[in-house]
């Protein structure tokens, strides 16, 4: 593999743990909205 292999193969795993963290932040949000206090 060749070192510009490397680099776009993390950014893309970067990019995909900054959307599930991102989705996950969002449904957190969502369910601590929806309870009743």
């Amino acid at each position: 593999m060749s070192q510009l292999d490397f680099d776009t193969h993390n950014a893309f795993n970067l990019d995909e743990i900054y959307s599930v963290s991102g989705f996950l932040s969002l449904c957190h949000s969502t369910i601590e909205n929806n309870i009743p206090t």
